[in-house]
């Protein structure tokens, strides 16, 4: 078993500090979005008959499974915002609150997966909002993963690559894995 030095123990536990402060202000700010939106949707939605419900959530699935696809081009509601770095002035763990919360809500920065609204859209119109706070969570959380392995991938695995090239691999595997949501989606709506 290695030893670490004092100040590599001290290097690893402000890391897992602020990877968990970070980890859990996205998934707070994921579930409450994930209630919010679903409340909205579910009030303008629940008096309109289940089958009519369906085959508007198809259409919209398929729209955004064909937009995913790059085959047609749709203007979706986003806002293509970065964090300014001066609002970054705080220590690390409120400057990993603040990420956490903008990037775990995910409406107020650039939405990268048409599955996040497959998923609001959906569970608005079939399931009561309460339902949507642990998918809220789990959007949140996913939310969080690329950056926790970028930052492990930088630091300890693949120094050997660029940024661009890290970045590049980590989009191409997100975008193969939300057009599968995005399929499994439309198969489950179609069965």
């Amino acid at each position: 078993m290695e030893l670490l030095s004092l100040g590599e123990r001290r290097k690893w536990s402000t890391f897992f500090k602020s990877v968990s402060t970070y980890t859990l202000s996205a998934v707070i700010a994921g579930g409450t979005f994930g209630f919010v939106s679903t409340l909205f949707i579910f009030l303008l939605t629940f008096w309109v008959p289940n089958q009519i419900k369906e085959l508007v959530i198809l259409v919209i699935f398929l729209l955004l499974l064909l937009h995913e696809l790059k085959i047609i081009k749709l203007k979706l509601p986003q806002n293509q915002w970065q964090i300014p770095s001066s609002w970054l002035i705080y220590k690390s763990q409120k400057n990993m609150i603040i990420w956490g919360v903008i990037l775990g809500a995910g409406i107020f920065t650039y939405i990268p997966n048409v599955s996040f609204y497959l998923l609001y859209i959906y569970l608005g119109f079939f399931y009561l909002p309460n339902e949507a706070i642990l998918f809220g969570m789990l959007y949140g959380f996913s939310r969080v993963l690329p950056s926790i392995i970028y930052v492990l991938w930088k630091t300890n695995l693949r120094n050997d690559l660029s940024d661009f090239h890290i970045i590049w691999r980590l989009k191409k595997v997100s975008k193969f894995c939300n057009i599968a949501v995005c399929i499994l989606f439309v198969s489950f709506i179609i069965m």
